[in-house]
């Protein structure tokens, strides 16, 4: 006789133990909503930072980089460009110190407090925390969600709009 599988459930013991019936019933949460996921931590909690994303300083990093004219420069190979809770990783990436813009090209990686997006091509204003990632393969972490998307635009830190 083949045994059916159940979901995850806990079996509670009652009185009729004794008599050798169980009732199945589904199993509690032992560390808060997401104690019966073992797929992802817990969310971080976001507390708003006193200092504007735009006062932070950036930090870029690159196996190769040079400047084009006086507001542009160009990095390329395992390039990192961080601000605060953002995070651009891309294998080329122009960064415009004026506009405050990174536009990345190749293995594009994204990620803040909150969101995770891997890309083939992106443009990040980072001071506004908004951007626009094609061929996007997404994760909002607090929301518990994940998809792809043709392209992925961030329009505010708590608005992803998916085409």
């Amino acid at each position: 006789m083949k045994i059916p599988r159940l979901p995850t459930f806990a079996l509670l013991a009652s009185s009729a133990l004794a008599t050798g019936t169980f009732a199945a019933a589904p199993a509690e949460p032992t560390d808060g909503p997401w104690g019966l996921c073992d797929m992802h931590a817990p969310p971080k909690s976001r507390t708003k930072s006193a200092v504007s994303p735009k006062e932070l300083p950036t930090h870029l990093s690159a196996d190769h980089g040079f400047a084009v004219k006086d507001r542009l420069a160009v990095f390329s190979g395992d390039v990192l460009v961080r601000r605060g809770p953002e995070q651009l990783q891309a294998d080329t990436v122009i960064y415009d110190q004026e506009k405050d813009t990174a536009q990345a090209q190749g293995n594009v990686r994204y990620r803040d407090e909150n969101l995770s997006v891997d890309g083939d091509a992106s443009h990040v204003e980072l001071g506004a925390e908004t951007g626009q990632f094609d061929n996007a393969k997404y994760r909002l972490e607090e929301q518990h969600a994940r998809g792809e998307a043709v392209t992925a635009i961030r329009e505010s830190r708590d608005v992803l709009r998916l085409k």
